[in-house]
């Protein structure tokens, strides 16, 4: 399977024609709220500035429905709208293109010893706006990404009770699936690394490099974008746990 990914990784560069260096700044939100032990929702979403925060790069909001099957396994249906910019040189689009997915996704969390492991499988169903030549949005084509991404997050110093500061890193890849995909089999792949700040159980402020490869739908430019990323992470319940209520006897356990 390693094997594999390398040689996917490796070998759609090789294809690209024109290359297009940026220094991408990315602000993001990553909220999810928990209505009872098996139901929640979560909300996403991201300004992506390039030539640090000179050009606007992409807008995304992406609200979805989650349900957890197991303890450490979470399926979720969400919407994602997206708006691309004019970023680049040269730019691989020529006016703001918006975008609509609709997309399923399958999250595993796991702990290895002190590190927290999450892999997370995505299908999107990509809905993406198509220019006319006088550049107006008049057409939309159907296409289908899978993405795979594996991190892990490891303690570094623990201030208190409640705060920490954790290691992050990890890598994920986009894959153009289906009838009408993409010129290459990788769309685009990103290499994460940086810190986070638990505030206490339910907020974390995010630091992140990462190294964002992209190789667009029709194979005409490489995009390879040095990012930074800084994120606020919160998970919240809305509903209050039940606890515990021993009889007498310590032996009969109940719920109230």
């Amino acid at each position: 399977m390693r094997v594999i990914f390398f040689l996917l990784l490796f070998s759609a560069p090789a294809i690209a024609q024109l290359e297009s260096v940026n220094s991408n700044a990315w602000l993001h939100y990553m909220g999810s709220f928990n209505l009872n032990p098996k139901y929640g929702v979560s909300l996403e979403a991201t300004h992506r500035m390039s030539n640090f925060t000179q050009d606007f790069q992409q807008f995304f909001v992406r609200p979805s429905f989650d349900y957890k099957l197991k303890s450490n396994l979470t399926a979720s249906l969400g919407y994602t709208y997206v708006l691309t910019g004019v970023y680049g040189s040269p730019a691989m689009n020529k006016r703001n293109m918006p975008e609509n997915h609709v997309w399923l996704q399958g999250s595993i969390q796991n702990k290895i010893g002190k590190v927290s492991i999450t892999n997370r499988l995505r299908n999107e169903n990509r809905f993406v706006g198509i220019a006319s030549p006088n550049l107006e949005i008049n057409d939309v084509d159907y296409r289908n990404r899978m993405r795979y991404m594996l991190l892990a997050s490891l303690p570094i110093v623990q201030l208190n009770n409640s705060q920490s500061l954790n290691g992050i890193i990890g890598n994920e890849i986009f894959l153009n699936v289906g009838e009408n995909a993409g010129a290459t089999l990788v769309n685009q792949n990103r290499v994460i690394a940086g810190l986070g700040y638990k505030l206490n159980g339910s907020n974390q402020i995010q630091l992140a490099y990462i190294l964002q490869n992209i190789w667009n739908y029709g194979n005409t430019i490489k995009e390879d974008n040095s990012t930074l990323r800084l994120s606020y992470v919160s998970s919240l319940k809305l509903f209050k746990e039940k606890r515990p209520v021993f009889t007498p006897n310590d032996k009969v356990l109940s719920f109230n």
